[in-house]
């Protein structure tokens, strides 16, 4: 008797496979260093100065003396005005002796200067664009502080005196020559008598 095999359904014992996700690609992130992590932008570095600090002008100790020949002279100057009838010679005599013997009093400020890539800075309030200076010079002084003088365009008061180390005046005058042609200043004579009785 021919047997007939049943034929049932295969079952695959093992257990099913998990369904495959593709993966995508992982974005591959480079790990920071420790002083990176808080690194700040570079900053542009600073514009090139030169900075000092020094009295705004040198005081002359004035004795007695001093006092007493500029009240004589304002006296002398008055008596000439009244003599002349020129009473408003004699009220300027008048105002200028006073101020002139206040000034003689005046002790110098110590004030701070700057020089930068495109003025001069005194007391960080004063600004002096280099457009608007002609030319400078570095004086020398016997027993005083060296002056760098500024010559600006303009007729008014048109000097300006800037009292220096002679080591450090060595630096500001190359440093000046980058940016403002140089010419020797001869002193006027305002400048001359003020040196001569103690300005």
């Amino acid at each position: 008797m021919t047997r007939h095999r049943k034929r049932g359904t295969h079952r695959d014992e093992r257990a099913p496979e998990a369904q495959r996700v593709p993966a995508h690609p992982a974005h591959h992130v480079q790990p920071q260093k420790p002083h990176e992590a808080h690194r700040l932008p570079a900053r542009p570095a600073p514009g090139r100065k030169i900075s000092w600090r020094a009295a705004e002008f040198h005081y002359f100790e004035k004795d007695y003396l001093w006092y007493v020949w500029a009240v004589f002279t304002g006296v002398v100057l008055l008596a000439f005005a009244l003599w002349q009838r020129n009473f408003f010679f004699a009220v300027f005599v008048v105002i200028a002796t006073v101020l002139f013997v206040e000034f003689g009093k005046r002790r110098p400020r110590t004030l701070d200067y700057e020089l930068n890539e495109k003025e001069v800075l005194i007391d960080g309030r004063m600004s002096i664009p280099y457009k608007s200076i002609e030319s400078f010079h570095v004086r020398k002084r016997l027993g005083l502080l060296d002056e760098v003088v500024f010559k600006r365009a303009t007729r008014v008061n048109p000097f300006i005196h800037l009292p220096i180390d002679e080591e450090l005046a060595v630096r500001a005058r190359e440093f000046l020559l980058e940016f403002l042609p140089e010419d020797e200043h001869e002193q006027t004579i305002v400048e001359i008598i003020a040196e001569r009785i103690g300005f």
